[in-house]
């Protein structure tokens, strides 16, 4: 780097003016942050350590149910989803709870079945 000073030619007492001349390819000097960009940096951060723990904290609220007993049995010919459910609903249970959990627990978009099917069954 060079220096050269500059002295304007009018001025009563004017002191000398430096200037720092730098070449374009030169390598850039070390950066300085001053105290508001350092602020502004730690809150950036702070921020993003906020977020990534809010979806942190969404992935172990969504974690799976503990697993359910189920039993395995194949449709007979001449059965629906509400004679199996019948089979297996507790005494006063509703019927439409017990058909809604099969369809849940087989992934089940209606209530048609096939015989030789095989359906997974709440174990009670």
């Amino acid at each position: 780097m060079s220096t050269s000073a500059i002295r304007p030619e009018t001025g009563d007492g004017a002191r000398g003016v430096r200037v720092r001349v730098t070449p374009r390819n030169a390598a850039p000097e070390h950066v300085r942050l001053s105290p508001r960009g350092r602020r502004l940096i730690v809150a950036i951060a702070i921020l993003g350590a906020g977020a990534l723990g809010m979806v942190g904290g969404r992935a172990f609220a969504a974690t799976e149910e503990p697993a359910q007993r189920t039993v395995e049995v194949i449709v007979a010919p001449g059965e629906s989803l509400w004679t199996i459910a019948q089979r297996v609903a507790a005494p006063g249970e509703d019927l439409r709870d017990v058909v809604r959990e099969i369809q849940r627990l087989n992934q089940m978009e209606s209530v048609d079945l096939r015989s030789g099917d095989a359906l997974l069954l709440p174990e009670r």
